[in-house]
């Protein structure tokens, strides 16, 4: 949890696999990395599939039925959908293809994968930029100046995949008939697994609608807890779709798939972006042609574990900060980018830039370890990984209050208004001795000016607790706390145009009247004059 980096000193996780086609209310529990993988978090791709789906075979489906004496009617096939290929230059180019609102893959939808891994990069492309982005779009879609190739001209029959040129054509071959070509296509490509036909065991492979539930073995509270928000991802080679999980991890999908589907975990949602380091957006590539639900169980054993508990801060400071009364981060607009997290399975020392939101790097950075002065290492818990992001996004509002002055605001200011912050909102959740930075009621001067940097200090939690540190130690080390009351709005209120803690101590007076308000300049006096 470290001060944020100036613009100009930026500083340059085997999972259990179920693949049968005779899968029923399938769980994935995420234990280890992948053995003997090159990078364990790497999606490992398979063969590459003939596509079932490109005009050529849907219209070779066709007259196949037609000799067959299987379908008689006269149908026009013509192209509804182009697979395409994006290469995005710059974080402009990336986010502007994902407000376009189409579905967005950093792996070739051709070739079979196995179950696992969190990104995808083109070893073909350097790894200190952006990889390939295959999406699927209308046949009359209109190409800008973005890098791009078009892989194949598509015949789809789910209308929400095209656009309203397309969507005519589509309705042009009956359902009916439609099912008949696309299962023909399926045989004639050997991609029968995704066919509806009898399956082994003789029963017709049903419909699949979504559902499942995403959970997380907290190490801390030890117990199984529901991760809310995270966006599900079902697709059936060209076509996807997506639903988001309720506040127990469940998820149930309003759209029906004709056939088995792909699942897969994207840890993203409208205003922030987690990714696997600098580019690559973390995800978790899950089971391959399942035919029901697909439910995940996630433990402290790999990089899903950091991601899961990113996240659940994220939704917190997003989502649910009403409670208490504070500014949620920077919203995703044409002006104001969306937050981007890089997680690293490394040890290092978590930062925000609030800057770096326009470039093409995290303005977040989250690891794995956790790594003191004297070189040691330790995993982060549950706990500590939501404190610490929690901490970070504090900074990324805090720039959002005060975006003209942040840059000029003390030290001590912004880290003590994070730590409060990180302090406060975990502790709603777990017990503060299961926290990492948990000993605040105790901590002295000492240890503030050798450890925590002279910045890092618990003014912002002596305003609002009842704890006065200095009770039963004849010492001056500690502060003389004889203020409380304050609430968590109140302070982000009077931070607004403070750029040092006598700043915001006059605000604090000028705007509330609080009983203990005359202790203010003692209480200011003990960390001013650290």
């Amino acid at each position: 949890m470290k001060k944020l980096f100036y613009l100009i000193t930026i500083v340059a996780f085997t999972l259990t696999s179920c693949d049968t086609n005779e899968v029923y209310n399938l769980t994935t529990e995420l234990t280890d990395s992948i053995a003997n993988a090159v990078d364990p978090e790497m999606i490992q791709l398979g063969k590459k599939r003939e596509n079932p789906y490109s005009v050529e075979n849907i219209r070779k489906a066709y007259q196949t039925l037609l000799a067959d004496g299987k379908l008689r009617t006269p149908i026009n096939i013509q192209a509804t959908n182009l697979y395409v290929r994006f290469l995005p230059k710059t974080e402009e180019e990336y986010q502007t293809l994902k407000k376009q609102g189409f579905e967005l893959f950093d792996y070739p939808l051709e070739y079979e994968r196995i179950e696992g891994g969190s990104y995808y990069h083109d070893p073909s492309l350097p790894k200190d930029g952006f990889t390939w982005i295959y999406v699927v779009l209308p046949v009359d879609y209109v190409f800008g100046d973005i890098k791009y190739e078009i892989i194949s001209e598509l015949v789809l029959q789910d209308e929400s995949e095209a656009s309203s040129i397309s969507a005519q054509k589509v309705k042009a071959i009956d359902s009916n008939y439609w099912s008949l070509i696309e299962e023909k296509s399926f045989e004639l490509t050997n991609n029968e697994y995704y066919s509806r036909k009898k399956s082994t065991n003789g029963m017709m492979k049903a419909k699949v609608k979504p559902s499942g539930k995403i959970t997380l073995d907290d190490d801390v509270l030890g117990i199984e807890i529901g991760i809310e928000g995270v966006k599900v991802r079902a697709s059936r080679w060209f076509t996807a779709k997506y639903g988001y999980t309720k506040s127990d991890g469940s998820y149930t999908f309003d759209y029906t798939f004709s056939g088995p589907v792909d699942y897969s975990l994207v840890w993203e949602r409208e205003d922030w972006d987690i990714r696997n380091g600098f580019w690559a957006q973390a995800s978790y590539n899950g089971p391959n042609t399942v035919t029901n639900s697909w439910s995940v169980k996630i433990n402290n054993s790999n990089i899903q574990f950091v991601y899961a508990n990113v996240h659940r801060a994220c939704f917190t400071y997003w989502f649910n900060i009403s409670s208490f009364g504070i500014k949620t981060p920077p919203k995703d607009s044409f002006w104001s980018p969306r937050v981007k997290i890089g997680v690293y399975d490394t040890a290092g020392r978590a930062y925000a830039s609030p800057l770096l939101r326009w470039l093409t790097i995290p303005s977040i950075c989250i690891y794995s370890y956790a790594k003191y002065d004297d070189g040691s290492t330790v995993k982060r818990t549950s706990a500590d990984i939501y404190q610490t992001t929690i901490h970070e996004l504090a900074h990324t509002s805090h720039w959002e209050i005060d975006k003209d002055l942040f840059w000029s605001i003390d030290d001590i200011l912004v880290e003590s208004w994070a730590v409060g912050v990180a302090y406060e909102i975990p502790r709603s959740i777990y017990p503060v001795s299961y926290l990492s930075w948990r000993d605040w009621q105790h901590v002295d001067k000492s240890t503030i000016i050798n450890k925590h940097e002279k910045k890092y200090t618990p003014i912002i939690i002596d305003l609002m607790d009842v704890t006065n540190q200095r009770i039963g130690r004849d010492t001056t080390q500690f502060t003389n706390d004889n203020v409380d009351g304050y609430t968590l709005q109140q302070i982000e209120n009077a931070i607004k145009k403070a750029k040092t803690l006598d700043g915001l101590k006059n605000n604090l007076k000028s705007m509330y009247d609080n009983p203990t308000e005359g202790h203010l300049d003692e209480l200011f006096r003990f960390y001013t004059s650290l």
